[in-house]
């Protein structure tokens, strides 16, 4: 999830200002730059920084939900986690190289780079918590099978269910990138996904109706989020280079569906089909993330990146997004401090965000410092970035 680079750290500034990136030397510019370079290859670069903010928008929609919204706007938001998703799917297919992909080295990459950072942020996590408390003359609130289950990214803390789906995906990834290489036809592609989804959908209403069974960990933490999950990345690989009828088509398709099973579900809220996710909260998303696909301008994307907040935002989606947690549970933890006028949604979303920003910011400026500073041998420096950089 990140971009990397070895430049001068003497010359940046604070990206929070609306400032634009004139400096090229730019640890974060450089970085961001380097990724666009890359997914460039096949002459997708401006296509790549579309997807660069529409990522930016699925990180901005997952915090929306976990700072306590509105009704109206958590509906409304319900689509983030599926647009992160397809969003890698786009991405991941246009870096791809030419040749079949490489299940192994791909592995040896991708895992690493989602788990070692979030390994590392929870222990840091669980140690500040247990310092805190103990100051507190508190029980610490999170029991050893919770902080077990936080690693092994199911429930545990909650917020972390997110990585086990982009675990699960990486690990399918290649996978779905031969069969979108395979097939060239799109019906026949679209076929295949269909079929593949409607079977996940039989499974689980039979598995659903039969009741508990030892088997339930792996249906209800893997399999389920898998198949669904997987179809909307396998999708995001074909979006890229679909013309736009089809694509509209798509839209249409998925916006016409979810407003059938509005109707026949008394419009109830997306959310209750969301976990695992079912065709009415997944059409709803789709329709959401594919409209926006087709609406955002690629030239507003560029002028917007250009921006060092919203570059660094697009270089550093993983570490906000976990350090935002942390934040929360701050912000629960103290609430009866928190001001009466803050104590709305606006003022808890721009606090935990500013927060996440901020520390993400601090966090990466002092790795680069140490890096350039130090002069690292290549094996602690490539640990580093693993960790910190990601």
């Amino acid at each position: 999830m990140k971009k990397r680079t070895n430049s001068d750290l003497s010359k940046i500034s604070l990206p929070f200002s609306a400032t634009r990136a004139v400096d090229k030397s730019s640890v974060f510019d450089m970085r961001a730059a380097a990724c666009r370079k890359d997914a460039g290859k096949k002459g997708a670069s401006r296509r790549e920084e579309r997807l660069d903010l529409l990522r930016i928008m699925g990180l901005l929609l997952i915090i929306v939900a976990h700072t306590d919204p509105p009704d109206w706007l958590g509906q409304l938001r319900n689509f983030d986690v599926p647009l992160m998703v397809m969003i890698s799917g786009a991405v991941y297919g246009l870096s791809a190289g030419a040749g079949d992909p490489e299940f192994g080295s791909y592995l040896r990459k991708r895992i690493p780079r989602l788990v070692v950072p979030t390994w590392t942020f929870l222990f840091t996590f669980f140690v500040f918590s247990s310092i805190l408390f103990q100051l507190a003359g508190k029980e610490l609130p999170f029991p050893p099978k919770t902080m077990v289950a936080s690693f092994l990214v199911f429930s545990g803390i909650g917020y972390i269910w997110i990585i086990r789906v982009f675990l699960l995906i990486a690990i399918a990834a290649p996978l779905f990138l031969l069969l979108h290489r395979r097939i060239t036809t799109n019906a026949v592609f679209f076929c295949i996904l269909l079929s593949i989804y409607s079977l996940y959908e039989l499974t689980y209403r039979l598995y659903s109706n039969a009741g508990s069974s030892f088997l339930a960990p792996f249906f209800n933490d893997f399999l389920f989020y898998l198949i669904p999950y997987g179809c909307v990345f396998a999708l995001g690989l074909r979006l890229p280079s679909m013309r736009k009828r089809l694509v509209g088509f798509l839209f249409l398709t998925f916006f016409c569906l979810f407003w059938l099973l509005a109707f026949a579900s008394g419009f109830e809220a997306t959310q209750y089909s969301k976990y695992p996710p079912q065709t009415y909260y997944l059409s709803y998303a789709l329709s959401a993330s594919i409209f926006l696909f087709i609406a955002l301008p690629k030239r507003l994307a560029s002028y917007l990146l250009s921006f060092r907040l919203i570059s660094f935002i697009s270089a550093s989606t993983l570490w906000i997004y976990l350090w935002h947690i942390l934040f929360r549970y701050c912000w629960e933890w103290y609430f009866p401090l928190v001001p009466a006028q803050l104590d709305v949604f606006a003022g808890r979303y721009l606090m935990i965000l500013s927060l996440a920003l901020a520390m993400t910011y601090m966090q990466k400026y002092m790795i680069e410092k140490i890096i350039i500073r130090n002069q690292l041998q290549p094996a602690k420096r490539k640990l580093l970035e693993l960790i910190f950089l990601s």
